[in-house]
Parts: C-alpha cells; structure tokens; sequence
C-alpha cells in the first residue's frame, strides 16, 4: 500500500525512478543482467561472457575483472556481499546464505551481548576450542576492551597461530568500513593483516581474524623502558614509516596514527605493525590511476595528542599531510618519552609560544629544542633527528615535509648517531598502562598513557574520548582562536 501509494503521489522524476528501480530489481532476481553494468548476459548480438561465483551469483567476465582490481584478494559478490576469499576457506560442504557472506560457528552457550558468548567459546566447560571456519579459537583472552575481546586461534590445518577480534555492534557500517580498509591495504609486514572475516547471521556480531601481535601496543614498551634510545626508535620509526607509505600509496589515511594503534609482532614481537582501521578513510582514484581525488576530509576523529591542529581547529583538511603531523608526534614520543604538546589548540600554553615560534620564519628557533626549553631540559637528539622533527612538525600542513621526503631524509638513511639500547625479545603483551592523567608540567607517557584518550573541551563543545568511538562530527567550530586559523591557512 505504501508503494502504491507513493506511485500515485510521485511526480513524472520519481515515476520515471521508481520504473527504473523495479526495472533493475527484476532482472537481478531473475539474474539475466549484470549487477554491476546492467546489461543483459544473453542479447541479439550474442552470448555476453558471464562469471558464476561461489554464491551462485553471476557477474559479466568485463566487470568482475574490474572490481577484483579494486577489491584485491577479498573480492566479494556485489550483490550478496560473499567474500569470494573467504568462501575457497570454509570446508567442503558448508553452507553460505546470500544474507551473510559467512556464519561463525554455532555458540555452544546461550547468546548474550557479550562478545565473549558470541564467539562460541565452549560453554560446556570442557575447555575444548570452538571452531570459526578453518580457525579453532582457543581461550586464551589477548585483550579486551569497549570493542569487544580479542582471543588466541590457530588455523586447523597449517596450525599457524593468529588473533581473532570479536566485536558485537549495532553500528554495523562503522565495522565493514573498517574491514573494507584492511581489505584495500592488503599484506604488509607493518601493517596487521586482515586474514578473514566473519559475520554472524543478524549482522551484528564480527569476528575479524588477523595477524598475530603478542608483543602488545608499542606504547607499552615506552612505559616499560621510559625514552627510547634513538637507535631502538630509529627501528621502530622506519617500520612505522613503512607502513604508512604503503598506506597512502593505496589512497588510505589512518587519521589515528599513535602508539596505541601500533602493535609489536614478528618472530621476536619487535616489529612495528600498524592496526586499528576504524577511523580510516580510502580515496578515490583519479582517471588516469596514476594519483588520488585531492578532497578535503571535514570529519573531526583522532585522539588528542596526536590531532594535528587543522582537525583540532574543525577546519577542512587532508588526510595525508594529517598522518604526518600524527608519525611526527608518535616519533617525538618515542625518543622523547613525552608529547611536544597535550594538545595542538591556543588551550595549551607550548602550542601558543610554538605557533609565535613558527610565525619568523626560517630564521627562528629550532622546533624540537624549543619544545625541549619549554620543560627546561635540554635536547639530547641527534641533529639529523632535530632536523627531520622540526620539518614535520610544522603547524602549516602545506609545510609538512612530504612522506617520500622522510624516507630519503638524513636521518632515516643514515641511522642514528647513538646506539641501540638493544632490547630483548618481548615475550608477550605488556600490561596495560594507568589510566591517570599526566601532571600539568610534562604530559609524560609513562604518568599515564591513556589521557590522550581522556575529554576534549573547547569552548560550551564536548567530544568523549576517540579510544571507544569510530568518529565524532561536531557542528560548527570547535577552535576559535582566529590567530591560529590564519597561521594554519596561511600563504606558504
């Protein structure tokens, strides 16, 4: 009735689209046309080359080429949204409904909205592993948080140990944004590689299967040893800086660059992978393929400390030159063993006189020694490092060095002048930091790691914490300092 309805009162535009919309329906469920192209498989001037996937659906030879070009390895049916990938996973014989491209393992104690009896972990009490596909999930607990749980698995048969991150949501978009972005990064040694996804059949419950990282959030290991040696940060910083050229170079920025969202894992948990996709945004392509549609991202997310100061000011910004800003504080962190501000906005006190600072020019002070001043302490940095530091963390982002830049820099190529510390394997996931907040002098990591997670305030506008949220929009503007505008906006 409401159909009908909305048939007799649509104008000649709406008829001509509602027409349009049952045109394209029925020939889909009758599968003669191309999902994708619209064009019939069969027609008068002869067969059109057709592909039959997994979930029996049909896309025309041409167009699926294209989209497993776009999709890479987890190319999945435009229609029912199977993951072609997944499907040549699961074992011989199982079923796949068009609703869901794969059903988890049937949970052996009665469903909850917790993650954990979701999962299916064997509520029997035996402690046997419960299956998900080819993967047994043991249950071994690897982390928790707002999220969900994250539990030790193994493949069945090549007994390969990875980490499966179940989550329960009613913001099921959020998820497979994120899942789309690992599937577009594809593998990478410093990026946590996406091996599989599972979707229960009510869309709300994910159970994402990745690489395994036990040597826990690098931020830990900052805690745990206080600054690094610039030599150990030198390692690190390369592998993150890796991860995030290969990154851009598939039009994704990370927007919550930090040293949470770095886990450690490898053969002996020192190797820098980057993780945490939720707040990951993928531009489109050019025509020519060859670079990516230069367009301005308005959305406010990233966390506090490491928010470069055009987000902090809700102004447009790009989201590459926005990953710099956030690499340079994570490796002014690292060496430093505290953050060059709380936050980049007129409400810190360094950010004010660093901004007066950037305003000379190139006669005025060093960034880093600056900052280093602030706190009374000297500068104990390499000056190849002071030199790579004050380059990035420009308040300008047209001033920003360029990532390829960074990798060719002095410091980079060269290595550090000082050495490693040489730290040992790391054996499993440190344990979790504090939640305290940092004393008003320093902002020091090892005080409390979590607080550049803690409440943002400018002005009567609030925004929670980001360590929960996939994104916060706020309306208007939260920065109102029209001095700092100008400096961010600024002619180069």
């Amino acid at each position: 009735m409401g159909s009908a309805r909305a048939a007799r009162n649509a104008g000649p535009l709406e008829t001509t689209l509602l027409s349009t919309i049952r045109t394209k329906l029925g020939l889909l469920s009758a599968q003669h046309t191309c999902p994708m192209c619209y064009e019939r498989f069969t027609d008068a001037d002869g067969a059109k080359p057709a592909t039959t996937l997994s979930c029996a659906h049909k896309v025309c030879t041409e167009c699926w080429s294209e989209w497993r070009k776009m999709q890479g390895a987890h190319a999945f049916c435009p229609l029912c949204r199977l993951d072609e990938f997944l499907h040549a996973m699961l074992p011989a014989g199982s079923a796949t409904a068009p609703a869901a491209p794969v059903s988890p393992a049937a949970p052996t104690a009665p469903a909850s909205p917790a993650p954990a009896d979701s999962s299916g972990r064997g509520g029997d009490g035996g402690g046997g592993a419960s299956r998900l596909g080819p993967f047994e999930i043991s249950e071994a607990l690897l982390g928790e948080g707002g999220y969900g749980r994250v539990m030790l698995a193994r493949h069945a048969e090549s007994g390969e140990h990875v980490a499966v991150k179940m989550m329960v949501t009613n913001s099921p978009n959020a998820v497979m944004r994120e899942i789309h972005a690992m599937r577009v990064a594809g593998t990478h040694e410093h990026v946590c590689g996406l091996r599989a996804c599972f979707v229960s059949s009510d869309g709300r419950r994910f159970s994402l299967v990745l690489d395994l990282c036990t040597g826990g959030e690098l931020c830990a290991l900052v805690n745990r040893y206080g600054a690094l040696a610039e030599g150990d940060t030198w390692r690190f910083f390369r592998g993150m800086l890796a991860g995030v050229r290969h990154l851009h170079s598939m039009g994704i920025v990370h927007r919550d660059i930090k040293l949470e969202n770095v886990l450690l894992g490898g053969p002996e948990q020192l190797t820098p992978k980057i993780c945490d996709f939720g707040l990951a945004h993928i531009y489109q392509r050019t025509a020519d393929g060859l670079s990516f549609e230069n367009v301005s991202l308005t959305q406010w997310c990233g966390s506090r400390s490491y928010c470069p100061p055009e987000i902090m000011a809700c102004m447009p910004y790009e989201g590459f030159r926005a990953d710099l800003w956030s690499l340079a504080v994570a490796l002014f962190a690292m060496v430093s063993g505290f953050f060059p501000f709380e936050e980049a906005t007129q409400r810190d006190w360094r950010f004010s006189r660093l901004a007066v600072l950037q305003l000379r020019g190139p006669a005025g002070e060093s960034t880093t020694a600056s900052i280093y001043g602030f706190y009374s302490r000297p500068c104990p940095l390499s000056p190849a490092l002071i030199e790579l530091l004050d380059a990035m963390l420009m308040l300008r982002p047209c001033r920003r060095m360029p990532l390829d830049d960074v990798a060719t820099s002095a410091w980079v190529q060269g290595g550090p002048d000082a050495p490693a510390r040489g730290l040992p394997p790391q054996p499993g996931a440190p344990p979790i930091a504090p939640d305290t907040a940092p004393d008003a002098g320093g902002a020091d990591i090892g005080a409390g790691a979590a607080a550049m997670n803690d409440t943002l305030m400018e002005g009567d506008i609030v925004v929670n914490g980001m360590r929960d949220l996939e994104m916060a929009e706020v309306d208007g503007p939260l920065y109102r300092g029209s001095w700092a505008r100008a400096l961010i906006v600024g002619s180069t």
